[in-house]
């Protein structure tokens, strides 16, 4: 384990250096309590903003749910989505869409991402600063694979590619 404060430790972290349709984090180790992880990310379309989208363990069949709320401005708006094929996370903002050198913001937490007696759930917050605008969005998520615990997790743009500079950085959290 690399050095942590407070129980947090780096597993890996990734800075982009070219566009790319998809970002993965492989072989997790099961030896942390819960995963948390840091998107710093912009989309490569020139207008139309995408979502950020997150699988685990490559599976892309219709295990996932999601339940977002996203404010823009003064406007808010919610929805729960069953059976999907990910989990969205929020937006991966268009070239367009951002000021010079900004990139949208995502924090996920994913508790207990090695049980598999049931349900792994995810909590995530995403932000980024529009032009003239700024947009908000919260998510919970549910994967639900019953009997493999979490050992990879995919990223990737809905549409168009992640930004090249973008970084995600995946770290451990153990218990004291």
């Amino acid at each position: 384990m690399a050095v942590g404060d407070n129980g947090m430790y780096v597993i890996e972290s990734k800075t982009l250096t070219s566009n790319t349709a998809s970002v993965d984090f492989q072989s997790i180790p099961s030896s942390y309590a819960h995963l948390w992880i840091v998107l710093h990310f912009r989309g490569t379309r020139s207008a139309g903003d995408g979502e950020i989208l997150m699988t685990f363990n490559n599976d892309t069949s219709t295990n996932y749910d999601y339940g977002r709320g996203n404010g823009y401005n003064s406007q808010m708006y919610s929805n729960i989505v069953t059976g999907s094929t990910y989990i969205s996370l929020g937006n991966a903002p268009a070239t367009s869409a951002l000021p010079s050198g900004a990139y949208g913001v995502c924090e996920i937490f994913i508790p207990r991402y090695t049980y598999t007696g049931g349900y792994r759930q995810i909590i995530a917050t995403t932000g980024d600063p529009q032009s003239g605008a700024s947009l908000a969005a919260y998510r919970t998520g549910t994967w639900k694979n019953l009997s493999s615990a979490i050992t990879s997790i995919q990223f990737a743009a809905e549409l168009g590619s992640v930004a090249s500079g973008s970084v995600l950085s995946l770290y451990g959290m153990v218990e004291s």
